[in-house]
């Protein structure tokens, strides 16, 4: 299954690595959750791109509360980048395999229970269980357009 109507169609080899960090605990009475990703690698011809691109990526999330009583009011923060010019070569824009995050809501927000797709093209801007923009028809069955 291929998205339909954005970029050309030809066939490209995607080859990416993921190294990250996670973190969970508390500093006083502050409880703190963070993790942070980088991706790396390179698509031999990326569909809007129209030529190789190098991959470097960067995400970052931090999730913070205070417990008072039985209730923890949360504050969240989470840094995904897009990319300015996708047609320079470089492809910085970050995406994930299956992320099903356990954040802003989990699986109970709007924003990450339900895909939002783009009008007569096949292509998700977001797909469901997911909060990162992607540009795929389907995380299951679709290829990145990165």
């Amino acid at each position: 299954m291929r998205p339909a109507l954005i970029g050309d169609v030809r066939p490209h080899s995607i080859k990416v690595g993921y190294v990250g960090v996670n973190g969970d605990g508390h500093i006083g009475r502050l409880n703190l959750t963070n993790s942070y990703y980088y991706a790396f690698g390179r698509d031999d011809h990326n569909p809007i791109a129209g030529g190789q691109c190098n991959v470097s990526s960067h995400m970052a999330a931090v999730e913070g509360s205070i417990d008072k009583d039985y209730f923890s009011i949360p504050r969240l923060v989470l840094l995904g980048p897009g990319h300015r010019n996708p047609t320079d070569g470089k492809a910085s824009g970050f995406d994930a395999i299956f992320d099903d995050p356990n954040f802003v809501g989990g699986q109970f927000s709007f924003w990450n229970r339900n895909g939002i797709r783009l009008t007569q093209t096949g292509v998700g801007l977001v797909q469901a269980n997911s909060i990162l923009p992607s540009l795929r028809s389907s995380k299951i069955k679709g290829r990145p357009i990165l």
